[in-house]
């Protein structure tokens, strides 16, 4: 199995754990993505709707489809940055804010304040929501108690939870699976190979 097809298998392992309604969700394969040049992972039996958490019966849960699809365009847009002959994944640009400002100036007139990791995330993200036909206009991106936050103008959407769901599972350095986890009372998501470096 190749490495793109490794982060998504774990992230999404991660995202559904002890939820007992998605025990069918698997890994159907890498199809070509929507990006010339990029694969984007399939999964089958995602049930629809949200899971049921018993441990946090009040506690607010992301859709499903809309969380693995989320997913999957994170990955898909990660797998630019794929080199097959070492089966790598190059970190991301160091101008990468700017990249993002250049491609969605009409969504992104906003300080952007959180690490290189979530690019893609974040890009994903904006991708979806202006193939919805809702594109977002954010006011301020950042780190928060070591997850994404997105701020929108107008009203709150489900996407940016989701967005925000998924970002406490990608390392805000390089964007590989990660977890959210306490350095010196800092709050920061990080992968293994970062888990040590300071925030």
């Amino acid at each position: 199995m190749n490495v793109l097809a490794l982060e998504f298998c774990t992230t999404m392992a991660r995202l559904l754990e002890g939820d007992t309604q998605a025990t069918d969700a698997r890994f159907n394969g890498m199809a070509q993505g929507s990006i010339p040049g990029t694969v984007r992972p399939t999964v089958k039996g995602v049930p629809a709707g949200a899971a049921v958490n018993c441990s946090y019966p009040e506690s607010w849960m992301p859709d499903r489809p809309q969380l693995i699809d989320l997913l999957a365009r994170t990955i898909e847009m990660r797998s630019r940055r794929f080199n097959p002959k070492t089966r790598t994944i190059a970190l991301p640009p160091p101008d990468w804010c700017e990249r993002l400002r250049a491609k969605y100036p009409y969504n992104l007139a906003c300080e952007i304040s959180s690490q290189g990791g979530w690019y893609d995330l974040i890009e994903a993200y904006i991708a979806m929501r202006i193939e919805t036909g809702d594109p977002p206009i954010l006011e301020q991106i950042k780190q928060k108690l070591g997850e994404l936050r997105l701020y929108e103008r107008g009203a709150f959407r489900e996407l940016e939870w989701i967005a925000m769901t998924l970002s406490a599972h990608v390392c805000e350095l390089c964007g590989a699976p990660g977890e959210v986890r306490n350095f010196r009372g800092w709050l920061t998501t990080r992968c293994d190979d970062h888990a040590e470096k300071t925030p």
